[in-house]
């Protein structure tokens, strides 16, 4: 298991303890992208791995969503679990739960209508082993399904009860935010009905936010509060960014993250602490800073050493949108990119050069129009060098060319 650079042991403790004293029900780990949701979750099946009164299963939903039976991805994953397997007298329990998965999940009737659908497309074999009253049989009997669906239900909650009761099943369930709207209902709807059974947890992976935002799109206007009930219990990730209180109680720098960021991207990881000067200025999370490590990777050549750069490149890190609609040319993007670095506080920069030379980068930014024509009182040595006495103008195309470079810069994979 990775190092816990986010400082989610007091979560994982707490996720724990909720755990430990409840016998059913679905708790949500919620948190924005880049909060180390996948990280905490994947740390607490690892450490329920080893406990050997414990069942944990890992779904992840993202990569099960083209098939249409959430429910065939749970129990796939819950029945090739080697711990599962070595549960004594698991065999009649597993038997029961395939037999009630047919009568409520209408399995029989689709690989009858697949079978049909060989028959137009002309599969000989599929041919054999349909038949017209076979379907018409399977219609008249979903009709009359209600009360066999119910029974059905209850055959496999009992049936997961029996499995569960002297080693408790808790399903991890990553990416559902990610997953198309139609799968994510169908599989909340699933463990709602399948899986509330004494012995098993539900732990949901996501952001809530996000995902009402992806069902609104289909569905109306939902929000996060939708989700209740579905859910028994939330813990709340909050993002850790530096100048917000980690839980541990103290203000979190990505300095830490940095530097194994920097020697997955083959750069030197002795400039971690150079490059947290950028990233703690704009907060940055840890999937930003991800982001903005991959982006300098990149960089022209000829910005690597440039400061400004640097900065926008972690602007861009957080806000890509933003710099997106500025490289289009609108002038309001535009303005907020200068307004935003005006107004950025750069009193965590230690470093008292870069200091200097961002406190002249807002000096000029924010000099009325029309006020003194030449750069002066530079602070900053290179800044100093490059401008000192020198037309205003020449730092605007200076300031306009690294926006440039920025705009073409490499624009990080789509998470």
């Amino acid at each position: 298991m990775t190092e816990d650079l986010l400082g989610r042991k007091a979560d994982e403790h707490c996720i724990k303890y909720w755990i430990q004293n409840n016998s059913r029900g679905v708790m949500a780990i919620d948190g924005a992208w880049g909060s180390g949701k996948s990280w905490l979750g994947s740390s607490l099946y690892q450490h329920y791995q080893s406990d050997e009164t414990i069942v944990p299963i890992w779904i992840d939903t993202f990569q099960a969503d083209w098939d249409d039976d959430p429910e065939m991805a749970i129990f796939s994953a819950l029945f090739s679990s080697p711990k599962l397997q070595a549960i004594k007298n698991r065999a009649t329990s597993i038997a029961t739960i395939k037999e009630g998965l047919v009568k409520c999940t209408g399995l029989a009737g689709k690989l009858i209508l697949q079978a049909a659908s060989k028959k137009f497309l002309g599969d000989a074999e599929a041919l054999e082993n349909f038949s017209q009253e076979a379907l018409g049989n399977y219609i008249d009997k979903k009709l009359e399904s209600i009360k066999t669906e119910k029974e059905a239900l209850e055959q496999i909650r009992k049936a997961l009860s029996e499995i569960a009761k002297d080693n408790k099943i808790i399903i991890f369930v990553d990416e559902l935010d990610r997953c198309s709207p139609s799968y994510a209902v169908k599989f909340l709807e699933r463990i709602k009905h399948l899986f509330n059974a004494d012995g098993v947890i539900i732990v949901l992976l996501w952001n809530a936010d996000q995902l009402a935002s992806s069902l609104s799109k289909f569905y109306g206007n939902i929000n996060a509060e939708y989700f209740q009930k579905f859910v028994n219990w939330n813990h709340t990730l909050f993002n850790v960014s530096t100048g917000l209180v980690s839980s541990g109680g103290s203000p979190v720098s990505m300095n830490k993250f940095i530097t194994p960021l920097l020697s997955a991207f083959k750069l030197k990881a002795n400039e971690a602490p150079y490059y947290a000067n950028y990233t703690d200025v704009l907060f940055l999370t840890a999937r930003e800073c991800e982001r903005y490590i991959e982006m300098i990777q990149y960089a022209p050549p000829s910005e690597a050493d440039n400061p400004l750069f640097l900065l926008l490149a972690a602007l861009k890190a957080k806000k890509l949108k933003l710099v997106k609609d500025a490289s289009t040319g609108d002038s309001e993007a535009l303005k907020q990119i200068s307004q935003t670095l005006i107004n950025l506080n750069f009193h965590k920069i230690e470093n008292a050069e870069l200091f200097a030379y961002f406190q002249d980068i807002r000096k000029i930014l924010s000099a009325p129009p029309n006020s003194n024509p030449t750069v002066q009182d530079m602070k900053s040595t290179s800044l100093k060098n490059m401008f000192e006495g020198k037309p205003i103008s020449e730092f605007i195309v200076f300031y306009e060319n690294t926006l440039r470079a920025l705009f073409i810069s490499y624009a990080p994979r789509p998470q």
